[in-house]
Order: C-alpha cells, then structure tokens, then sequence
C-alpha cells in the first residue's frame, strides 16, 4: 500500500461547485474512504496506485478541468509525484519537492 499527499485547485467559475463535487468524490473514493483532509486543498489517502495512475484516474474520472484546475499527487512511499493541469512552474515544483 502506498501514502499518497494530494493538493489541488479547482478554479473558481460558473462550473466550479460540479468539478469541486466530482473530484472530491473521486479521491474519497481512491482512498477507500479513509482520508485526512484538516488543512484546505489537501488530502492524505493510502492507494495501491502509483502516482501517475492516481493522477490520471482523477483527472480522468471527474470533472477535472486540465486548461485550469491543477493537482498535484506525491507519493510518501516511493517518493514520486505526478501532476496535471494549470501548473505555471513545473520544473520549481519538482526542485522544491525534490524527486
């Protein structure tokens, strides 16, 4: 089983409360119910998934817009992370992660 940290943004427009919904169902979901999300724009969730299938499943199975919501899927556990969408600086985001 691999620990997974999940950050996102969904901009906010007239279809933001139907990406939000589905997406958050989704991760819920991928976590099989047990999750830790205290902070905003953060959940902590064990999956049997790598970084970049979660990634894609989330993407890919909601309403995930890729010209404007961002994600970004870090795995504790095999220390890989993976991302889609709007990200504006991809290269300082994997220097600050640092894999």
């Amino acid at each position: 089983m691999n620990h997974f940290i999940i950050t996102y943004r969904i901009k906010r427009d007239e279809m933001y409360q139907a990406r939000y919904d589905s997406f958050i169902r989704k991760v819920k979901e991928a976590g099989g119910q047990t999750y830790w999300n205290e902070t905003s724009s953060f959940y902590a969730i064990q999956s049997d998934k790598s970084a970049a299938a979660l990634c894609k499943q989330l993407c890919a199975e909601t309403g995930f817009d890729c010209t404007k919501d961002s994600v970004v899927v870090i795995n504790t556990t095999c220390k890989a992370m993976a991302s889609s969408g709007a990200i504006q600086n991809k290269e300082l985001l994997a220097k600050c992660i640092g894999f």
